[in-house]
């Protein structure tokens, strides 16, 4: 039996609500010191509005992997698939440098966790694979 894997993050991380801030502020100051054009200001705001969503609204995304079942939840999207359905596993380091996760069922259809639901490093590789669960590992693939 394999150690329970429970992972959670929050959309009002620090790193997310200083980037936000950042991101806002310089629009601010882009608008009021620099005398920026209105589309300007207008392209920083809108890059931001996502962040900003998850910072007002606290969403928490989490993982969850025992020896039956993994299971997560991102805003709105979730999933629950028993281990014996699934065939392997694919992770991978995007360019943004995001971990991106893909399950393989057996019926040959594709579960794609959210990448704010995977943990970072090699966690849920090696949770995986104490669970017999064969994975394949891609660093910087689109």
């Amino acid at each position: 039996m394999a150690e329970p894997l429970a992972f959670s993050r929050s959309g009002r991380a620090p790193g997310a609500v200083a980037l936000l801030a950042l991101t806002l502020g310089g629009a601010a100051a882009a608008a009021l010191l620099l005398d920026a054009a209105w589309w300007v200001v207008s392209a920083l705001v809108a890059v931001s509005l996502p962040s900003l969503l998850d910072v007002a609204h606290g969403r928490a995304a989490w993982l969850r992997l025992d020896d039956d079942r993994i299971a997560w939840r991102s805003g709105g999207r979730t999933g629950d698939v028993p281990l014996s359905r699934i065939r392997a596993a694919r992770l991978r380091v995007a360019f943004d440098l995001s971990q991106r996760c893909v399950l393989t069922l057996e019926d040959g259809t594709q579960a794609r966790i959210p990448p704010d639901c995977v943990p970072p490093g090699l966690t849920l590789q090696h949770a995986l694979e104490a669970r017999g669960i064969p994975t394949a590992r891609a660093i910087l693939r689109p």
